[in-house]
């Protein structure tokens, strides 16, 4: 067996050989039983179904058939020996050629029973399709027609009603023109007053910029005066205050305790009053003062203040807690200020046994402003008070209570407001303060990138 055929010796007794149909080559050997001469030996084959007649070979001992067609044959071999003497009976074989699959009757007929579905059943379809298309064909037609009935109908109210527009129209455009009319008037009218009013408009203005120049030059004598005053009037207060130690060396035998308890009142509200005059000073400096902006190291700024206090810090072992500050473009001097007074407010006004002040900064890249707070944990500040604290000579304690003139925060507010920022305070009585104030970015824009690469350095 080979792949492609099939090679058998006659001579194995098979009565039958099956050949699958892919076996497209058969060879069939055979031989003759006679050993006396046997080159002599002659042979006929035939395969029936296939040969019409006897094939004869001298010496041959093979048939060879390709491409059988499908079906049952059987081969037929004789032989004659050296003598010319024929086996008439033979030999036979039969032999059965497999039809592939679709060689088989039953392919034949399923491919035959497809093939008509495959025609039979789409034009069936079609068939059945176009019959439901000419119904809904006439079914459209039969709509399409009461359609065209019912557009004639509407067609014609339509019609009716253009008509009965078209009069509403001529009617509103002739109201329209009259209102158009009136229209027209009272436009002159508001024109008229418009005219009149820009001319009052700008009366008024020049009044306003009048006032406010005479306000602006009201300030400024103000300020200038609080300056002289408050200047001019220490010399005197010195004066009466020596003249009061004067008198009280002097004719200490001459008074009694009393007159010593008026001339401890008058050198109390001497000093009390120099103070007053002191920080009326600083505050009409910070005022008039040209502002001088620079990078500052607020670390630096804080660290300063603090030395400054140290006696007081110590006094009630306050402790603290500061977050690293940035540079900042500032007057350095005057934000000195605002820390000073805000943490000598938050030792003063603190009652609690270990004083707590913590220093923050709160800045973002979200906004053009630097952010600080101040917090501590002291007495705190009523609400209603709240707003009233940033009044110059504000006082909520007395003197015997809390020491003080009442003018810091107001001249910290004057310094932030400078600063292009606010300030403001959240508290609860009993419960701490924190005030927290901001200082423009902007304020970079004052001086140059050069100048603050060499204020850095």
């Amino acid at each position: 067996m080979s792949p492609k055929g099939t090679v058998l010796d006659v001579g194995t007794y098979a009565e039958e050989i099956i050949v699958e149909h892919n076996e497209y080559y058969l060879s069939l050997d055979f031989t003759a039983l006679n050993y006396n001469r046997p080159e002599k030996n002659r042979y006929a084959f035939m395969l029936e179904g296939f040969d019409d007649k006897w094939n004869y070979s001298e010496g041959k001992t093979n048939a060879v058939y390709t491409n059988l067609d499908p079906g049952t044959y059987t081969f037929k071999v004789k032989a004659a020996n050296n003598d010319g003497l024929w086996n008439n009976e033979g030999t036979s074989l039969k032999i059965v050629k497999r039809p592939a699959l679709w060689q088989t009757w039953w392919f034949t007929l399923f491919s035959s029973l497809l093939i008509f579905a495959l025609i039979y059943f789409p034009i069936k379809s079609y068939t059945r399709n176009i019959k439901k298309r000419n119904k809904d064909l006439q079914q459209y037609n039969k709509n399409l027609n009461q359609e065209i009935a019912h557009r004639k109908e509407v067609e014609a109210a339509l019609h009716q009603r253009d008509q009965h527009m078209e009069s509403l129209v001529k009617k509103r455009t002739q109201e329209l023109e009259e209102k158009n009319q009136e229209i027209k008037k009272l436009l002159k009218t508001i024109s008229e007053r418009n005219g009149h009013l820009e001319k009052e408009i700008a009366k008024r203005t020049k009044n306003l910029v009048d006032s406010n120049e005479d306000l602006q030059r009201s300030n400024q004598d103000l300020e200038q005066f609080a300056y002289i005053a408050s200047h001019d009037l220490q010399e005197p207060l010195r004066v009466v205050g020596n003249f009061i130690g004067l008198l009280r060396r002097r004719y200490k035998k001459h008074f009694d305790e009393e007159a010593f308890q008026y001339i401890d009142f008058a050198v109390d509200g001497v000093q009390r009053m120099s103070e007053q005059i002191k920080n009326v000073l600083i505050f009409s400096k910070v005022s008039q003062k040209e502002i001088n902006f620079k990078l500052a190291d607020l670390n630096e700024v804080i660290q300063t203040k603090l030395h400054d206090l140290s006696e007081k810090i110590e006094e009630k072992n306050v402790n603290f807690k500061i977050e690293n500050m940035p540079e900042i473009v500032c007057e350095p001097m005057q934000i000195e200020m605002v820390f000073f007074n805000l943490i000598s407010n938050a030792i003063k006004f603190n009652d609690s046994e270990t004083p707590i002040i913590t220093i923050s900064n709160l800045s973002t890249a979200e906004d053009g402003f630097w952010h600080f707070s101040v917090q501590d944990n002291g007495i705190g500040i009523e609400k209603k008070y709240q707003k009233k604290i940033f009044e110059i000579f504000r006082r909520l304690h007395n003197k015997s209570d809390y020491a003080g003139t009442g003018i810091g925060l107001a001249l910290c507010q004057k310094i932030i407001h400078r600063h292009q920022g606010k300030i403001w305070v959240e508290s609860v009585a009993g419960q701490g303060t924190t005030f927290y104030f901001t200082v423009s970015k902007q304020l970079n824009a004052i001086i140059l990138p050069e100048e603050i690469e060499i204020l850095k350095h």
